[in-house]
C-alpha cells in the first residue's frame, strides 16, 4: 500500500487524497457488521468516475463473480459430517480452554469465537467440493470460525463480505432451536440505499422475501451471505440459552484479490486505487479516534 507520507509529499496525490476521502467520508452509511467490503467498493465506483472514468466499467465488471445467481436458494446438508466425525467435532468443542477463545463480540453478538481451529479447517478442506457441487461454481476455502453464542445472543441483520461469498452454517448443539432468516438474493446496495437497516424494516420489505431456516445438530444450511440478508432474533430461554455454530466460508476459486481491496490496485493494474485504500484508512482511524475522544 501507498505510503501516507509519498502521497501527501506530491500535490497531485494530495488532491486525489481528499478526493478519495470524501468519496470514503460519502460511503460510510454502510455501517452494519461486515460491510467495510461495500463501503470500499461504493468509494471505490465514486472516486473512478473522477480521477479515472475511463476504467469505471471495467471495475464494476470485475466484480461479477462475486455476485450471486438471482434464483440461488439455501441448499441443506443433512448430516453435514458421518458420526465419528461429528462427534470428534462435539469433543474438540468441549475441551477448548477459555483462554483459546475470544470475547471481543460478547456484548455487540453475545457469542464468544475460536478462528480456524486445525482439525475445523481440515473438515473445511474435505466439504470443498461438497459445496463447490451444491452452490454450482468451483470454490476455495476463505476462512472459518466456531461461534459460542450463549443467553442473549443475537444476530443483527446484515450482508457479508464477498470473502465469505458462501457459507456453510453448521450447528453443532443449542439448549433451544433458532431459527436463522435469509431473504432472496439481492443485488448489493449501493450509496444509494438505504443504510443500516432493522429486523423490522427488513420484515416491513416484501420484496425481500424472508424465509426461516431452523438447524438442528449435525445439520448445515449454505447460503450466500453477501448476496441474502440474514438475521436471528435473540436466542429464547433466557440466561441459560445457546447456541454453538459452526461456520465455514468459501470464495468462488481465483477471486480473492477481488475480495481484499488492498490487491485491488495491483489486480486491476489502477493505481489510483491505492489512493483510495489509504484515504479509507485516514477516514476509519479519524472516525474511530472521534468516538473514542472522552466526552466532558
Amino acid at each position: 500500500m501507498t505510503d501516507l507520507a509519498v502521497l501527501l509529499a506530491d500535490e497531485e496525490k494530495r488532491k486525489a487524497l481528499v478526493i478519495a476521502s470524501k468519496c470514503c467520508v460519502d460511503a460510510m452509511k454502510f455501517n452494519w457488521y461486515d460491510s467495510k467490503f461495500l463501503r470500499r467498493f461504493e468509494a471505490g465506483k465514486r472516486f473512478l468516475a473522477i480521477v479515472a472514468p475511463g476504467r469505471l466499467s471495467e471495475f464494476v465488471a470485475g466484480f461479477e463473480v462475486l455476485r450471486t445467481d438471482p434464483d440461488y436458494s439455501v441448499r441443506h446438508l443433512d448430516p453435514v459430517f458421518d458420526e465419528a466425525t461429528f462427534e470428534k467435532v462435539c469433543e474438540t468443542v468441549h475441551t477448548l480452554p477459555y483462554v483459546a477463545l475470544e470475547h471481543y463480540e460478547s456484548d455487540s453478538f453475545g457469542r464468544s469465537l475460536l478462528r480456524h481451529h486445525p482439525y475445523f479447517t481440515e473438515l473445511q478442506s474435505v466439504l470443498t467440493p461438497k459445496v463447490s457441487e451444491l452452490v454450482g461454481e468451483t470454490v476455495s476455502p476463505a476462512y472459518n470460525f466456531l461461534s459460542l453464542y450463549r443467553g442473549g445472543g443475537r444476530c443483527d441483520p446484515h450482508l457479508d463480505q464477498p470473502l465469505s461469498k458462501w457459507t456453510l452454517d453448521i450447528c453443532i448443539e443449542q439448549s433451544v432451536e433458532w431459527p436463522i432468516y435469509f431473504s432472496q438474493v439481492v443485488d448489493w446496495p449501493s450509496a444509494d440505499a438505504p443504510g443500516e437497516r432493522t429486523i423490522e424494516d427488513l420484515r416491513a420489505d416484501s420484496s425481500l422475501k424472508f424465509e426461516s431456516v431452523t438447524l438442528t445438530p449435525n445439520r448445515g444450511a449454505i447460503f450466500s451471505g453477501s448476496s441474502q440478508w440474514h438475521f436471528r432474533e435473540p436466542i429464547p430461554g433466557g440466561r441459560s440459552g445457546f447456541c454453538h455454530l459452526l461456520f465455514f466460508h468459501y470464495v468462488p476459486a481465483g477471486a480473492e484479490p477481488l475480495a481484499n481491496p488492498k490487491q485491488w490496485a495491483s489486480h486491476f493494474n489502477i493505481p489510483e486505487l491505492e489512493i483510495l485504500v489509504a484515504a479509507d484508512s485516514m477516514v476509519v482511524a479519524a472516525r474511530r479516534a472521534e468516538a473514542e475522544r472522552p466526552v466532558l
